[in-house]
């Protein structure tokens, strides 16, 4: 769906689609260009490892791909914790 999308025209993302390391690293880098400077940018389940709904790698993808970009995500203090930021 990102295809659809013009880079900088979305003033708010939020991913929760499949939980894996690869899937959540690609859904970053495929959504973080269409971002507006300042728009809202989050998603759901930040965790890491094998849990009994499937193995999880946001943590990591979330944590690499913010690193790069300059940016520190706030993390809500939840059993199934949502990382948001807002676009620098």
């Amino acid at each position: 769906a990102g295809g659809y999308f013009a880079y900088g025209s979305r003033a708010c993302g939020y991913s929760d689609a499949n939980h894996s390391y690869e899937s959540c690293a690609e859904d970053i880098a495929l959504w973080w260009p269409k971002g507006k400077s300042g728009g809202a940018f989050a998603g759901h389940d930040y965790l890491d490892g094998e849990l009994p709904s499937g193995r999880y790698g946001l943590k990591r993808a979330v944590g690499e791909f913010m690193g790069r970009m300059g940016q520190k995500a706030l993390i809500t203090p939840d059993p199934w914790p949502t990382w948001y930021l807002w676009k620098k």
